[in-house]
């Protein structure tokens, strides 16, 4: 392979290719600076290049080597925290409407047939709820008598 056609791949080691580089240049004289602006013009990653890039003149091969390593580890730390964020997603499970029905008391069904499909407010102690589903309009119904059920018992 022609050191100057000579790109990393997706999924190598930027410490392989800069190996690579060497060996394809080892008995052909070539400099530093030649490795160096191969690896300016080749490597995988855009965020490497413009780094180097940045650099100017006081861009080196070991520099360059230093930004390419260090971008290949901070991204593979980035997957590692990635990969434990999303491990530590915790998944919502959908009740069915059987489901959802069977914590309900029949007082609250019975309002929420009268509410249901009307775009009425359900009518709820000290509260006025307008929520879009007859679902919720029943959720708010039980926790509302759940509360005043409570306060009734706590001043009986």
């Amino acid at each position: 392979m022609n050191f100057h056609r000579r790109k990393q791949q997706d999924g190598e080691k930027f410490d392989a290719f800069v190996t690579d580089l060497k060996n394809l240049v080892k008995d052909c004289g070539y400099t530093d600076r030649m490795i160096r602006d191969v690896i300016v013009c080749h490597a995988w990653h855009s965020r490497v290049r413009e780094k180097c890039l940045n650099k100017g003149d006081e861009l080196t091969l070991d520099i360059a080597i230093s930004i390419g390593q260090n971008h290949e580890t901070s991204q593979e730390s980035l997957k590692i925290i990635s990969k434990e964020e999303d491990s530590k997603v915790h998944s919502v499970k959908k009740r069915t409407k059987e489901e959802i029905q069977e914590n309900l008391n029949p007082d609250a069904l019975q309002l929420i047939g009268r509410n249901r499909g009307m775009g009425k407010a359900a009518k709820v102690p000290n509260q006025v709820t307008n929520y879009g589903t007859s679902v919720d309009i029943a959720q708010h119904i039980v926790s509302a008598q759940l509360k005043t059920n409570d306060a009734a018992s706590v001043t009986s």
